[in-house]
């Protein structure tokens, strides 16, 4: 099964036990495509304790700011005036690497017998768990979640599933569409759908409403800064990018277009590789699942970029997104991450 067919398996059990209020005393929720946490988080924090319950019985903690000492205390407190105290830790990856072998053995104990007036979520969003590790294997005792980024058909597969939860209509080449051209990842597919649908209203959208909708007012977008790219163009490529530094108000494109160019990236090592070996074009878009109205872009590109070139590029793209997340971003602007990143690209 496809990883995130996984993730909505797992993400639908939890929610179904969550609303027949069949909770687990620990949650593992982690992986680095975020949609699916970030939902399960609100959920577990919206369904077991009401609003008044809140105020005296829910805890959120921080991995990178506190330690496993803190969640291990605050996990004993009893809850006031409702069954559970909720204790939620974000960004619990970073929770386990600074702790000694002694808390760590003390955190493990509470696992086999944790307590039964507390709820502990653990959410990492960003990257998954080591899964070899002890403290691991004792979470996953209990309901996990996971979640990573995926392929071009696995984001078709989100898209399906966002459909029918929405109960709408689109037909197959329209969704091979959007994900061309917005990538595969959830939240920026979850964005334009729901543009879509809010322009066309419960209509079956096809590949004319996706054009008209997603495709529209395009000059300064992401995908017209990737035709730039892809064509070594960089006039018109610093052009987009220093017009959406420029837009505060963009600061969403920004989020979408590092995961548009992480896909354009990751399809045009494949291409390039493949086509050195021989492989015809139908052979290429097969393997790759590639729409086949934006094939010729890919096939122009591997051109001009040698292999190290689209390597540098990816490397580009990776520590924008760090820097987007605040990790040693410095005193840059998202417009300045932004030109910096399509200058590296482009070098």
């Amino acid at each position: 099964m496809a990883q995130t067919a996984i993730a909505i398996t797992n993400f639908n059990k939890i929610k179904n036990e969550l609303v027949s209020k069949k909770y687990y005393p620990i949650y593992l929720l982690h992986g680095s495509e975020n949609y699916f946490i970030d939902k399960a988080t609100q959920i577990i924090e919206n369904t077991i304790l009401n609003e008044g319950e809140k105020e005296f019985n829910f805890s959120v903690l921080y991995g990178n700011t506190h330690s496993v000492g803190e969640v291990l205390e605050t996990c004993k407190r009893y809850p006031m005036g409702a069954a559970y105290h909720l204790v939620i830790v974000k960004n619990a990856g970073e929770l386990f690497s600074k702790t000694d072998e002694k808390t760590k053995n003390l955190f493990l104990a509470y696992c086999e017998k944790p307590s039964p007036t507390t709820i502990l979520a653990f959410s990492h969003v960003s990257s998954k768990m080591d899964v070899k590790t002890k403290i691991y294997k004792a979470l996953a005792q209990y309901p996990v979640l996971e979640s990573i980024e995926c392929k071009m058909e696995e984001g078709v597969s989100f898209i399906d599933y966002w459909l029918t939860e929405n109960k709408k209509i689109m037909n197959q080449n329209a969704k091979h569409l959007l994900v061309d051209y917005v990538g595969s990842t959830f939240y920026a597919l979850e964005n334009e759908l729901l543009k879509l649908y809010n322009n066309k209203g419960d209509v079956a959208i096809d590949e004319n409403n996706v054009k008209e909708i997603v495709g529209f007012n395009r000059k300064y977008s992401p995908f017209e800064l990737i035709d730039a790219i892809s064509n070594k163009n960089y006039v018109k490529a610093m052009e987009i990018a220093n017009h959406m530094a420029k837009s505060e108000d963009k600061s969403g494109d920004f989020i979408m277009g590092i995961g548009t160019l992480n896909y354009f990236l990751k399809n045009l090592i494949q291409v390039k590789s493949m086509a050195s070996m021989g492989l015809t074009n139908q052979e290429i878009m097969k393997a790759t699942n590639l729409y086949y109205s934006r094939f010729d872009q890919y096939k122009h590109a591997i051109q001009l970029y040698t292999h190290e070139q689209i390597m540098k590029a990816v490397d580009a793209v990776l520590e924008a997104d760090k820097k987007f997340k605040g990790i040693n971003a410095g005193n840059n602007s998202a417009g300045q991450i932004w030109q910096n990143m399509v200058m590296k690209i482009l070098q």
